[in-house]
Protein backbone atom coordinates (compact mmCIF):
# COMPACT_ATOMS: atom_id res chain seq x y z
CA UNK A 1 0.00 0.00 0.00
CA UNK A 2 1.41 3.43 -0.91
CA UNK A 3 0.51 6.35 1.20
CA UNK A 4 1.82 9.99 0.27
CA UNK A 5 2.60 11.77 3.44
CA UNK A 6 2.09 15.64 3.95
CA UNK A 7 1.10 18.79 2.02
CA UNK A 8 4.80 20.53 1.89
CA UNK A 9 5.98 20.63 -1.69
CA UNK A 10 9.57 19.28 -0.39
CA UNK A 11 7.66 16.04 0.78
CA UNK A 12 5.49 15.54 -2.57
CA UNK A 13 8.13 13.33 -3.99
CA UNK A 14 8.14 11.03 -1.02
CA UNK A 15 6.02 7.82 -0.49
CA UNK A 16 5.85 5.57 2.02
CA UNK A 17 5.19 2.22 0.88
CA UNK A 18 4.99 0.50 4.48
CA UNK A 19 2.28 -0.68 7.38
CA UNK A 20 1.68 -2.12 10.33
CA UNK A 21 1.19 -5.58 8.43
CA UNK A 22 5.31 -5.15 7.31
CA UNK A 23 6.62 -5.48 11.04
CA UNK A 24 9.29 -8.17 11.23
CA UNK A 25 10.52 -7.03 7.46
CA UNK A 26 14.06 -5.40 5.86
CA UNK A 27 12.84 -1.87 5.58
CA UNK A 28 14.20 1.34 4.62
CA UNK A 29 13.03 4.83 5.91
CA UNK A 30 13.87 8.56 5.28
CA UNK A 31 12.76 10.84 8.23
CA UNK A 32 13.26 14.41 8.94
CA UNK A 33 15.61 15.11 11.23
CA UNK A 34 15.88 19.16 11.87
CA UNK A 35 15.88 21.45 9.38
CA UNK A 36 18.85 23.60 8.50
CA UNK A 37 18.65 27.07 6.67
CA UNK A 38 15.04 26.70 6.02
CA UNK A 39 15.34 23.15 4.55
CA UNK A 40 14.50 20.03 5.99
CA UNK A 41 17.26 17.76 7.03
CA UNK A 42 17.04 14.09 6.00
CA UNK A 43 18.44 10.74 7.89
CA UNK A 44 18.02 7.30 6.69
CA UNK A 45 17.29 3.92 8.67
CA UNK A 46 17.92 0.46 7.44
CA UNK A 47 16.96 -2.26 9.16
CA UNK A 48 14.04 -4.92 10.62
CA UNK A 49 10.96 -2.72 11.54
CA UNK A 50 10.40 -4.25 14.84
CA UNK A 51 7.01 -2.86 15.90
CA UNK A 52 4.81 -0.11 14.85
CA UNK A 53 2.40 0.92 18.05
CA UNK A 54 1.25 4.24 19.29
CA UNK A 55 3.14 6.26 16.45
CA UNK A 56 6.52 4.92 16.91
CA UNK A 57 8.74 2.39 14.66
CA UNK A 58 11.11 0.73 16.21
CA UNK A 59 13.79 -0.26 13.57
CA UNK A 60 16.74 -2.68 14.44
CA UNK A 61 20.15 -1.99 12.50
CA UNK A 62 22.57 -4.64 11.23
CA UNK A 63 24.57 -3.30 14.29
CA UNK A 64 22.08 -4.57 16.48
CA UNK A 65 21.25 -0.71 17.91
CA UNK A 66 17.29 -0.22 17.90
CA UNK A 67 16.24 3.18 16.20
CA UNK A 68 12.95 4.22 17.38
CA UNK A 69 11.09 7.14 15.01
CA UNK A 70 8.05 9.19 15.18
CA UNK A 71 5.44 8.12 12.70
CA UNK A 72 5.09 11.63 11.87
CA UNK A 73 9.06 12.47 11.00
CA UNK A 74 8.83 9.63 8.35
CA UNK A 75 8.26 10.64 5.01
CA UNK A 76 9.65 7.65 2.84
CA UNK A 77 9.55 3.77 3.42
CA UNK A 78 9.96 0.39 1.88
CA UNK A 79 10.23 -3.01 2.33
CA UNK A 80 14.02 -3.84 0.67
CA UNK A 81 15.39 -7.11 0.36
CA UNK A 82 17.64 -8.91 3.01
CA UNK A 83 21.25 -8.88 3.14
CA UNK A 84 22.81 -11.33 1.35
CA UNK A 85 24.51 -14.18 2.97
CA UNK A 86 27.66 -13.41 3.77
CA UNK A 87 29.35 -16.97 2.61
CA UNK A 88 27.78 -16.40 -0.58
CA UNK A 89 28.68 -13.20 -1.82
CA UNK A 90 29.10 -12.64 -5.95
CA UNK A 91 32.24 -12.00 -6.92
CA UNK A 92 33.86 -12.81 -3.41
CA UNK A 93 37.45 -15.51 -3.99
CA UNK A 94 37.30 -18.74 -1.80
CA UNK A 95 40.32 -18.79 0.86
CA UNK A 96 43.69 -19.49 -0.07
CA UNK A 97 44.14 -23.30 1.23
CA UNK A 98 46.81 -24.10 3.58
CA UNK A 99 50.45 -24.65 1.21
CA UNK A 100 51.50 -27.42 3.99
CA UNK A 101 48.22 -29.25 2.60
CA UNK A 102 48.20 -28.44 -0.80
CA UNK A 103 49.09 -31.62 -3.23
CA UNK A 104 50.65 -29.00 -5.37
CA UNK A 105 54.41 -29.73 -6.16
CA UNK A 106 56.46 -27.73 -4.45
CA UNK A 107 54.50 -27.01 -2.10
CA UNK A 108 55.84 -29.88 0.30
CA UNK A 109 57.42 -30.08 3.84
CA UNK A 110 60.34 -28.56 3.11
CA UNK A 111 59.52 -24.85 2.84
CA UNK A 112 60.68 -22.09 0.52
CA UNK A 113 64.10 -21.47 -0.71
CA UNK A 114 65.28 -25.47 0.45
CA UNK A 115 65.92 -27.61 -1.81
CA UNK A 116 65.59 -31.97 -1.09
CA UNK A 117 68.12 -33.94 -0.43
CA UNK A 118 67.50 -36.77 -3.54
Amino acid sequence: MTYHIGSRSDQAAYALRLGTNDVGQRVSLRRVLGAEGGRPVYGDVVGELESWTDGVLSVRRRDGLVVRIAEDTVVAGKVVPPLPDRRRVPGRRPAVPDAASSPDPGTGPEGLGERSQS
